[in-house]
């Protein structure tokens, strides 16, 4: 299965808040797109989608998405990023619709401490590589799939 452009996640999950009457700012659709990345990685050892991912001040930011949003500010997203609609698997609908369902009530905030964690990929990368560095993709996967082994023994 080809690799999606991160925008048209974005754009699912946009859509999945909304089928909650939730609106989301870009803080949350960025961290929410990263976090669908990661948990895909995790679970089914796969990616989403083809962008990097790269060490922002708060946290985890894929730049196309990031300038897609930014007119925003810290206002709620209103319209879905103009790019092609893709088509997904059902694993992959099944990941974006669970971080949706999960994390929808967690403001930007919340989400920006919890990917700024000890241990977490943007921490490591932000540390040891600097400011603006790329997230390797298998520090995203093994740190999901750790986070998945462990919910798994809870």
């Amino acid at each position: 299965m080809p690799l999606h452009d991160a925008r048209d996640v974005a754009n699912q999950i946009i859509r999945r808040a909304a089928m909650h009457r939730r609106t989301l700012t870009p803080m949350q659709v960025l961290k929410l797109v990263y976090m669908s990345q990661g948990w895909m990685l995790g679970l089914y050892g796969r990616p989403l989608f083809s962008q990097s991912v790269e060490a922002w001040q708060y946290g985890p930011v894929i730049p196309d998405v990031y300038h897609a949003l930014k007119g925003y500010g810290s206002s709620p997203v209103l319209a879905t990023i103009n790019c092609p609609q893709e088509h997904y698997d059902p694993q992959e609908i099944d990941i974006i619709n669970q971080v949706v369902d999960i994390y929808k009530d967690w403001n930007g905030i919340e989400l920006s401490n919890w990917t700024h964690q000890p241990g977490s990929p943007w921490h490591t990368t932000w540390h040891i590589n600097g400011r603006n560095s790329t997230i390797p993709i298998d520090t995203i996967q093994a740190y999901f799939n750790r986070l998945a082994h462990e919910s798994a023994r809870q």
